[in-house]
């Protein structure tokens, strides 16, 4: 089930990855396959009809997936029962915590990220209990497209990367996750065993060789009106496994539990909101799923002023699967005399509108601006839960039709309010431009694995563009500020607009990147082996930069940059000597102690 849409949680909740077919399950746009070669076609349609014949299989055996998953994690829970209870908690509280110096951040960040590895590894574990259930349609698969050529040299790698991925899914050896957290608990939380260190680096490698491009645009211009009809039917076949990957992540929540870590506040609020009285149903125009619930009269920051508050979950389930639910929102009503008469939001181009309604009131008609009049959903709400009253609830997509008027009338017909004043109104963002991603360099660690700059280009109107520059180097724990190249600040603006990508031991490195503005100039970075220029890598002027993006990849953060002219002369310099030191002292925290 995971190769529908899989979902990577640690201990916190946090989404730490998506597989790359999840990816492709999610797709829903394709162009036409007009005048394309109809050998290309042919192979898109057998690997979408392929997927779809697995994706089905995958669904008739959710059931059997979950008891295999459900059967593991039990075994693991009896053998392992406690092993984390005494684990450092690092999840933030409420109150407010003195601040912490750099080793003990790094000493949190490594306690951390040592949690999130042992997390991959029971689920990789758990993973392969329910690869084998599926074993016989994901064999089929890796046959059908391994057998598949196209005229396209760039998309065979493709295929071939993400059945490979699958493939070791199915057949790897699971770690040894209950070892693992035995040798993490037996070192006082501090080192990682060699399994598990070998473990997330072949997930790091895996994550450096996904390739940079997706499947779907690939296989685009070969697909007609039967292959997006296929890849419709996909999409909606993983739509229906909402509750069952709900019922996963429970599988694992509960094997943590098992394991002694203790119930997060969030997931408490969870348990306690799934246990509020159910008071309506309904889906809304745009396919939201909609649950009304007594809410909780004490929220995450304590007792809410609210004697009866009323929460409607809302899981936009038409983008797709669990992501949609991920999605959701869970606002909240309050019944009382001063509660306002409407609420609203607008999100993305979804325009929700919720409200409380008198107890007289039987119907809510939106009116919209195209003269159309829509029904909102309306759920009545019992005295003993706050009533008598009711509460509504609509969504709409698109900036138009938006609506203009809210209009309650009761059993008879009769109007018994009108509103039309502070209505939610969605308006689309103007771009000529649209959005762009662009590499802008390519560089080498001092280990000699290989990073990529991005950009990520985004023009609003005639005459505004925001360009965003950040460095990918495959790894998920280096630290990275984004370089955001904008409107200039006021009132002048320093020569070089400079940003930092950082990792510890083992892949310790500092990658110093930025854009010069004076034109003609160099940038020069001070290391313990002297001056060391950056390198320059010009960027075309239509994505607006201030000037050519300079950057440098070194052992440790430089303790001074060097902004010469052209001329030679130096125009600028900036100290890094604190941001090198707290960067020691924080790498110091997170190394591992040496017993």
């Amino acid at each position: 089930m995971r190769v529908l849409a899989r979902i990577r949680r640690g201990p916190n909740g946090r989404i730490a990855r998506l597989s790359g077919l999840s990816i492709l399950l999610l797709a829903l746009w394709a162009p036409t396959a007009q005048g394309a070669d109809p050998a290309d076609v042919a192979a898109t349609h057998a690997y979408l009809q392929a997927r779809y014949g697995l994706t089905q299989a995958l669904v008739h055996d959710a059931a059997a997936y979950r008891a295999a998953e459900a059967h593991v994690a039990g075994r693991i829970g009896r053998e392992c029962q406690g092993v984390l209870a005494r684990a450092p908690s690092d999840e933030p509280g409420l109150e407010i915590s003195a601040p912490t110096t750099p080793r003990d951040r790094g000493e949190q960040q490594r306690r951390e990220d040592q949690r999130q590895a042992l997390a991959s590894e029971t689920f990789r574990v758990l993973d392969h209990a329910g690869y084998q259930v599926d074993r016989p349609a994901i064999e089929r698969f890796l046959a059908t497209v391994g057998a598949l050529h196209w005229s396209d040299p760039r998309i065979p790698p493709v295929v071939e990367h993400e059945a490979n991925e699958l493939r070791d899914e199915l057949n790897d050896e699971p770690p040894p996750a209950c070892a693992d957290m035995r040798f993490w608990t037996q070192s006082g939380f501090g080192r990682l065993s060699a399994s598990s260190k070998a473990f997330r680096e072949a997930q790091e490698a895996e994550r450096r060789n996904r390739p940079g491009v997706s499947l779907d645009e690939l296989l685009a211009p070969y697909e007609g009106p039967a292959e997006r009809k296929l890849r419709r039917r996909t999409v909606a076949l993983e739509r229906s496994t909402v509750r069952t990957f709900e019922e996963i992540f429970g599988i694992y929540m509960r094997l943590q539990h098992a394991l002694g870590v203790p119930e997060s506040e969030p997931e408490k609020r969870r348990r306690e909101r799934m246990h509020e009285p159910v008071l309506g149903r309904g889906t809304t125009l745009t396919g939201t799923k909609v649950v009304v619930r007594r809410g909780a009269s004490v929220g995450i920051f304590g007792r809410t002023r609210c004697r009866h508050p009323i929460m409607l979950e809302l899981a936009e389930e038409e983008r797709g699967g669990i992501l949609g639910l991920l999605s959701g929102s869970f606002p909240t009503l309050c019944l009382g005399r001063r509660q306002p008469p409407l609420q609203g939001t607008c999100d993305e181009t979804v325009t929700t509108v919720d409200g409380v309604a008198p107890a007289s009131v039987r119907t809510v008609e939106l009116t919209l601006s195209d003269g159309r009049t829509v029904e909102a959903l309306l759920f009545e709400i019992p005295k003993r839960f706050g009533g008598p009253a009711g509460v509504f609830v609509q969504r709409l997509r698109g900036v138009k039709p938006y609506v203009v008027s809210i209009t309650e009338l009761d059993a008879s017909g009769a109007v018994v309010r009108r509103i039309d004043r502070h209505l939610p109104r969605c308006r689309r963002e103007h771009r000529s431009g649209g959005l762009r991603f662009v590499e802008l360099a390519h560089g080498t660690l001092p280990n000699g694995e290989p990073f990529t700059i991005h950009g990520v280009f985004i023009r609003s109107g005639a005459h505004s563009a925001e360009l965003t520059v950040s460095v990918d180097t495959g790894r998920e724990n280096n630290e990275a500020s984004p370089l955001l190249v904008g409107p200039e600040p006021k009132p002048k603006p320093k020569p070089f607009k400079l940003s930092l990508s950082t990792e510890c031991l083992p892949h310790q490195y500092a990658i110093v990147y930025g854009m010069l503005a004076p034109p003609g100039g160099s940038v020069l970075a001070r290391t313990p082996a002297g001056l060391v220029p950056l390198t320059k890598a010009p960027i075309v002027a239509h994505l607006h930069p201030r000037g050519p993006l300079f950057y440098g990849a070194f052992p440790s953060v430089p303790t001074e940059l060097v902004v010469l002219r052209p001329d030679g002369s130096t125009l600028y310099t900036e100290s890094l000597a604190a941001r090198a030191k707290e960067e020691a002292e924080f790498c110091e925290g997170y190394a591992e102690p040496s017993s």
